[in-house]
């Protein structure tokens, strides 16, 4: 995504989220130490704590980090978003719900920041209203019904 809007030349005011679950956010870790550091600062997580296992990295690539601060230097608006498994876990349901599709709970992760009201106050409340959100909506080969199934009840009961 910050790929795309660097080749456009289009990122004054676009706001990116990169949503991940408080067990795998690697990606927050190295942004937070990287605004606190005001450099580049990798961090390596012990491991993946949650349930958000697909797309979970202990680190990660300096360029994605690079990359959202050159979005920014840009005038775009880079959010780091965490939240619990159960947040992710929901969002999943509520996506099945509504699109009759399966996601991961590493894509539950990104869906969580439009679903959950606290989450969507947080990170969107700035985006005017009728402007287009986008959601890379990915990760289903991870995930049957069985498991959605099973997370629900280990997670929301």
């Amino acid at each position: 995504v910050l790929e795309g809007l660097a080749r456009t030349q289009n990122q004054d005011g676009v706001t990116v989220v990169a949503a991940e679950t408080k067990g795998a956010a690697s990606f927050a870790a190295s942004w937070d130490a990287s605004l606190e550091q005001e450099a580049l600062a990798m961090v390596t997580l012990p491991g993946i704590a949650s349930v958000a296992t697909s797309l979970g990295a202990t680190c990660v690539t300096p360029a994605v980090i690079e990359r959202g601060q050159s979005h920014v230097a840009a005038g775009g608006i880079l959010e780091s978003a965490t939240m619990d498994d159960a947040s992710a876990v929901s969002a999943c349901m509520e996506f099945a719900d509504e699109y009759r599709m399966l996601v991961e709970p590493a894509c539950g992760a990104a869906l969580a920041v439009v679903y959950d009201e606290a989450l969507r106050q947080k990170h969107l409340k700035d985006i005017p209203k009728g402007k287009a959100i986008v959601i890379e909506v990915c990760g289903g080969s991870g995930v049957n019904i069985d498991l959605l199934q099973q997370w629900k009840s280990e997670i929301l009961e």
